[in-house]
């Protein structure tokens, strides 16, 4: 697939991550100035991670090069057999290392870090992806101005090498979020984009822990049916996905697929079959983008013989798609 320009904060941050952090005996990241600290908003940034301490490394250095915002860093170790070393817990003191003694899932560790945060906002990132250095400022400005109650941002498939494969943009507004999420995760960069309340986190509660790979996209469908949420179009996250990211075993996927037709019941005025036909294709799709081809046709075909249109017009776009170059 042809590599995509995309002149950004974050495909310049992309190349300037490394995977260790340099700070200053203070605490903040060389030459970066950021706005004084009694007009900053405070945002508690929430990272699972699991046995992957290099790129947690990395994760961690793009949350701390975060300008005009006072955050707190709370990293989820969810039982993973290596634990992280000590020098990741001192990088920097706004950062603190919380542990299970056995991997409860995403969705668990996520609700632990909402736990442990002490901020108003609350921001997650996986501990494969990073945010471009003006994501939550940027984001923190748009809720100020909105009055929303959670945020979002477009974000830039990313592959192991930190290359741009696809941009993942965002919906045009929170109308169109919500209706968008009736066929598929509409939130780009899955929970990496997201900036929410943690009032409003509290108030339709949290991630529910017997979900694994659609945990979040059943929470953005609680937040989007009772908040509206300030959307930042600009591409601020670089989104993760190879062999070992949870996007790349949609099989995952179908053993929730009952319980996600439940959820978009609930909140969606479209029949049952129109739903799973866009759940598939849209599986089917990301699938192909990420020439997984063989996976991909069979998704389609499963949309095609629901009658799905759209299913049929993946089935012929994933037969013509150039090789990844």
């Amino acid at each position: 697939m042809k590599r995509h320009a995309h002149p950004d904060p974050l495909s310049v941050m992309l190349k300037a991550v490394p995977l260790n952090v340099e700070t200053t005996p203070h605490g903040s990241v060389e030459g970066l100035s950021t706005a004084g600290p009694m007009t900053r908003p405070r945002v508690s940034v929430v990272i699972p991670t699991v046995n992957r301490p290099e790129l947690v490394r990395r994760a961690i250095t793009s949350v701390l090069r975060q300008i005009d915002v006072d955050i707190e860093v709370i990293v989820v170790d969810d039982g993973g057999s290596n634990r992280l070393s000590a020098d990741i817990a001192t990088l920097d003191q706004r950062l603190r290392i919380v542990r299970h003694d056995r991997s409860l899932g995403v969705a668990a560790a996520r609700n632990r870090g909402i736990r442990e945060a002490t901020a108003p906002w609350v921001a997650f990132l996986d501990d494969d992806d990073v945010w471009a250095p003006e994501k939550l400022a940027r984001q923190m400005a748009a809720l100020a101005a909105s009055g929303a109650s959670w945020s979002i941002s477009g974000a830039l498939v990313i592959d192991e090498a930190a290359e741009i494969v696809v941009a993942n943009p965002t919906a045009r507004d929170s109308v169109d979020l919500k209706a968008e999420l009736c066929s598929r995760n509409a939130v780009p960069g899955g929970g990496s984009s997201v900036v929410v309340s943690r009032a409003a986190l509290h108030s339709v509660g949290l991630f529910d822990e017997s979900l694994s790979m659609v945990a979040d996209w059943e929470m953005w469908h609680r937040l989007a049916h009772r908040y509206e949420c300030a959307i930042v179009a600009e591409p601020l996250v670089g989104y993760a996905v190879h062999a070992a990211s949870m996007t790349s075993h949609f099989k995952d996927h179908d053993g929730e697929m009952a319980r996600m037709q439940s959820v978009t019941k609930h909140y969606c005025d479209v029949p049952a079959s129109v739903r799973l036909c866009s759940y598939l294709n849209w599986i089917a799709t990301s699938d192909a983008e990420q020439h997984r081809l063989r996976g991909a046709m069979l998704r389609a075909r499963v949309a095609c013989r629901q009658r799905s249109i759209s299913g049929m017009m993946s089935a012929v776009r994933l037969l013509v798609l150039p090789p990844r170059s």
